[in-house]
């Protein structure tokens, strides 16, 4: 969790125009803006990472859904990953992705965007690495198969069930 002041405001920035995109059913059940969370509530939210569902499209467009771990850092989204996981092959493909997150009558953030591959060679790999090592992930690192997907959000959708008291300090 290292986001300045600017990175909160890019991620607010973000939620709001995201808000004025979301069609009637959306903005509805979402209860927007009475019940969106804000950029700051929802970094302190996402700590060291939260489980997601991400969705891919397979070359023959059809969807595939898998649980994963989503970073948020300095802003960006990231999913530590095997290098030859199906995901990064659909992504490689078709950029389009969709991620979710929800804990019943808690909270639910949902994603539109692009993914793009970080292999070993990118320069960000070994930031993002390090933050990564002393999880589950090691192993693919030390099997020098880790990799990581950049998802650039299009949209970002949250919602909690009270926000005047969602992650107080």
């Amino acid at each position: 969790m290292n986001e300045s002041a600017a990175d909160v405001a890019r991620l607010q920035s973000l939620l709001d125009r995201s808000a004025t995109k979301g069609g009637p059913h959306l903005r509805r059940t979402f209860q927007v803006p009475e019940h969106a969370v804000t950029a700051e509530k929802l970094v302190r939210y996402w700590g060291g990472g939260k489980a997601f569902a991400l969705a891919t499209v397979t070359a023959n467009g059809e969807p595939r859904v898998a649980p994963v771990g989503v970073l948020l850092e300095q802003a960006h989204l990231y999913v530590p990953t095997a290098g030859d996981s199906g995901h990064v092959a659909h992504i490689v493909r078709n950029p389009a992705v969709s991620l979710t997150h929800w804990v019943d009558d808690l909270v639910a953030i949902i994603i539109h965007g692009k993914g793009a591959l970080i292999h070993r060679e990118s320069a960000d790999y070994p930031a993002l690495a390090e933050i990564v090592r002393a999880t589950w992930w090691r192993d693919l690192h030390h099997a020098r198969n880790g990799a990581f997907l950049r998802i650039d959000a299009d949209v970002l959708y949250s919602w909690a069930h009270d926000p005047s008291s969602f992650m107080q300090s």
